[in-house]
């Protein structure tokens, strides 16, 4: 409807516009049934970076976005300006305008570096964080993670109403009549694109959402992963409620999105002890009598000292006899026979007894039973639960409180979740896979890098972890920085956002194991339930009666105690570089001139191992081999036979890209080169993008 109610304002005749207008309000207010929305309301993302020239989509400063125009000249710094859809004409000075994307649009992106922490300088693993609008960063990540994806965490806005989100560059509240269609339309267009990076088979998405769009949400996701089931875990995250006039909510729930048949989800790890069987088979059925496996009669020889079974009999026919006291010395001989005395069956014949008995398997108890240990499987694995009520999942205590001791108590960051709600959620999905590559496009204060560093930290895995945020300011900081003549391009404006302020100063303060102060954090990371314990007896809780009269004393019990010794002081080791999404001009890419610029998403496509290399140089090198990222780049192919030969000696060089305008050339020169992946620049770039529009 937006869309339309701009093109009804254009219709100059006045009855005419008011008589349309009644009709499209009728209409608008038909009862609908199911999942209705404007799927196109159009979206746009301010490029505040990006020089304007003839030919751009701008829109004005301070204005709403979606007011789009394109300059058609520019005249000592004033842009005329042709208004989309119209045949308006307008003069704007270019420092009232803004450059402008609309979803769809062909984009080029690169990244710029803006800061990196390590402090595990021995390891290849990176983990990035991107300030960028997530719908373009998506787009970026499809060319370089497509498909790479175990597990996507996000925790959207949730459309209550509030000013806690924007669309156009606007925050939303409760009084846009499209409030509801923008959110949809909103996470439509990003869920479509996230489906992309998931693994084929196992990749699991997670959303975060609570009752103002959890219906709508789970009929988006049932029509963009049809092939998919959701499950739903409620997780009581305030227990204490919150203000209501009838209902207070405590809760909020995870929808786990994972393909269909497939067992991905796994609650608590315990360990399976060896099972141990009789190994003399019961029952009345033939085949577990002498007469029906003749063959699976024999002797087996246990040491009378030790009890250590050594060997086994000749073989025995059907109705040969047999002697218990043939064993050999300082042995006893057991038979298969029954309390009864009826002659029964060993659960395996001569030649796999032996093996058995070989590897340990066969053992006699101190009652002088034999018996067959069953191996299992160490590890075993519950299924997860449907509602989540530990005290770890309170946020105020483990959400609140913690980046209030982060930020040298200052209330930086409102209603962040839990740090185990999200450790659990994701744990759920990548603890029995160490290289997990996980992707957060709605990071905020960054608690999914946070839980993945504890979880690494836990198991000592090497779980990626990839975290998308813009740099938006909180809409009372909004008003604060444009009543002192800030805008959103300036430095000020830009250090206030979420990007810079919150989440990359928690990511460096945690992984430091300081707070934003230098003082050293306090405590562990192995949050407690408080219990009350009876001396000497096993740990029960009971009430405040009880406790009168009864010896009990209160304790703390650790719900994870495999993070114990996980003191906060001590950081994590760990290496994150922090990224800002720009765009290029499409021409410059093509001529070459941008190859500095795009290094780090040649780095991300060939896997980002090690730490993104950086050449400071201003004259080029014909060729780069980058050996501790695992790729090569040929920049002039007229040198391709050195480049050859450095290549397929280099055994850790698994990707290479190659410079080149000819196909032929590139098939050609990729046959002789001993690599897995290969890709033509600049060629495979800007097809990516070309192609990959409209979202």
């Amino acid at each position: 409807m937006a869309a339309i109610d701009d093109l009804i304002n254009q219709i100059s005749d006045r009855v005419l516009r008011d008589r349309i207008r009644k009709e499209t309000n009728r209409l608008q207010h038909n009862k609908k049934f199911g999942l209705v929305f404007e799927e196109h309301l159009p979206e746009c993302t301010p490029l505040y970076d990006v020089k304007i020239k003839v030919g751009s989509k701008v829109a004005v400063k301070e204005k709403t976005i979606d007011n789009i125009f394109v300059v058609k000249k520019i005249n000592n710094q004033i842009a005329v300006c042709n208004q989309l859809g119209t045949a308006k004409i307008k003069n704007i000075p270019l420092a009232n305008l803004v450059a402008i994307a609309e979803f769809g649009d062909p984009i080029y992106p690169y990244l710029k570096k803006v800061d990196s922490i390590s402090t595990a300088p021995k390891s290849n693993l990176w983990h990035e964080l991107i300030e960028a609008d997530n719908y373009h960063a998506l787009q970026l990540l499809e060319y370089t993670y497509i498909e790479k994806m175990d597990c996507i965490y996000i925790d959207p806005p949730y459309n209550t109403g509030a000013k806690d989100w924007k669309y156009n560059n606007n925050y939303v509240d409760s009084s846009d009549s499209y409030r509801h269609s923008k959110w949809l339309s909103f996470m439509e267009k990003r869920l479509r694109l996230a489906k992309k990076l998931l693994k084929k088979e196992t990749g699991t998405l997670i959303v975060a959402i609570d009752d103002y769009e959890i219906n709508h949400l789970r009929d988006l996701l049932e029509e963009i992963f049809p092939s998919f089931e959701i499950n739903t875990v409620i997780i009581n995250h305030h227990p204490q409620g919150g203000s209501a006039n009838n209902v207070s909510r405590t809760h909020e729930y995870a929808l786990f999105v994972t393909p269909k048949g497939k067992q991905l989800l796994f609650g608590k790890k315990s360990i399976v002890k060896d099972e141990k069987w009789s190994l003399m088979r019961g029952g009345t059925d033939r085949r577990n009598l002498r007469i029906g496996r003749p063959n699976s009669f024999y002797a087996i020889f246990v040491n009378k000292k030790n009890g250590k079974v050594v060997g086994v009999g000749p073989h025995l026919d059907v109705n040969d006899t047999y002697e218990l006291d043939t064993a050999p010395n300082n042995c006893k001989a057991f038979y298969p026979i029954g309390r009864d005395g009826t002659e029964r069956v060993w659960r395996y014949e001569r030649s796999s007894m032996l093996n058995k008995i070989k590897a340990g398997r066969i053992v006699c108890t101190k009652n002088e039973t034999l018996q067959v240990v069953k191996h299992r499987d160490n590890a075993k694995y519950s299924p997860i639960t449907s509602v989540w009520t530990g005290s770890q999942y309170n946020a105020s205590q483990y959400g609140t409180s913690l980046l209030y001791d982060i930020f040298s108590k200052e209330n930086r960051f409102a209603y962040p979740k839990s740090l185990y709600t999200v450790r659990d959620c994701i744990n759920a999905v990548v603890q029995n896979r160490p290289n997990a590559k996980i992707l957060d496009f709605f990071a905020g204060s960054a608690t999914t890098l946070h839980a993945v560093n504890l979880l690494n930290a836990q198991d000592g895995g090497n779980r990626q972890c990839i975290l998308v945020t813009n740099n938006e300011v909180s809409n009372s900081e909004e008003k604060k920085l444009k009543e002192k003549g800030v805008n959103p391009e300036d430095r000020e404006w830009e250090r206030w956002g979420i990007a810079h302020y919150i989440a990359w100063p928690r990511i460096k303060q945690t992984i430091l194991g300081k707070d934003i102060k230098g003082n050293a954090l306090k405590g562990d990371y192995n949050p407690k339930i408080l219990a009350y314990i009876s001396v000497g007896k096993q740990s029960i809780k009971v009430d405040e009666k009880n406790l009168k009269r009864t010896a009990y004393v209160k304790k703390n019990i650790p719900i994870y105690p495999n993070v114990r010794e996980i003191k906060k002081s001590d950081g994590f080791k760990s290496n994150v570089i922090y990224f800002k999404l720009g765009f290029l001009d499409k021409n410059s890419v093509a001529l070459g001139l941008q190859f500095k610029k795009l290094l780090p998403v040649l780095w991300m496509k060939a896997g980002n191992i090690g730490e993104c290399p950086e050449i400071k140089d201003d004259k080029l090198e014909s060729s780069y081999i980058f050996e501790k990222n695992n790729f090569a780049i040929l920049l002039d192919e007229k040198n391709y036979s050195a480049f050859e030969e450095k290549v397929n000696n280099n055994e850790k060089i698994n990707t290479v890209f190659i410079v080149t305008d000819s196909d032929n050339g590139y098939h050609e020169m990729i046959s002789h080169l001993n690599v897995k992946n290969t890709y033509q620049l600049y060629k495979d770039y800007l097809d990516n993008f070309r192609i990959n529009t409209k979202g």
